[in-house]
């Protein structure tokens, strides 16, 4: 169990973690998070997504996501919420329409694929999702939003 934990943090968790981090430092104007944020974060979204089934985890999850930025950045639990909901909102949209490449254009199922096939295709989708949080001031701009520092 505890291999399955370190591969999943090592491949997943760890990578997610710091993509929302990010998230929520550009998109949702968070303070900058410190290493050891990233990992308590990381470890959480470790432990919770290989000790429960993924209909609980989804629900935990934004639980431990609105606790977490509720303590490590004051706002309010409006806000925490709002910022769960979105940044998971948005890896499952960005992570659902690769998937639906993959399976439609290239004929791979990401429910059959191993660890490591799985990681190796997910390498193009962080990509994809770092650019966008990274440019989510040009994005906006792009689509018509007004940008306010």
């Amino acid at each position: 169990m505890l291999r399955k934990i370190v591969i999943d943090f090592v491949l997943f968790s760890g990578i997610e973690g710091f993509l929302l981090c990010l998230f929520f430092e550009r998109i949702g104007n968070c303070r900058k998070f410190k290493w050891y944020e990233w990992l308590i974060l990381s470890l959480g979204n470790c432990l919770i997504s290989k000790l429960l089934p993924p209909l609980l985890y989804q629900v935990i999850i934004l639980i431990w996501l609105t606790t977490f930025l509720y303590i490590s950045n004051n706002l309010s639990i409006f806000k925490s919420i709002k910022l769960s909901i979105c940044s998971m909102g948005f890896f499952l949209i960005c992570e659902m329409l690769f998937a639906m490449f993959y399976d439609f254009l290239l004929n791979i199922d990401f429910s059959t694929l191993g660890k490591i096939k799985a990681f190796m295709f997910m390498i193009p989708i962080r990509f994809v999702e770092i650019l966008f949080i990274r440019r989510w001031d040009t994005m906006k701009l792009w689509f018509g939003g007004i940008v306010r520092k």
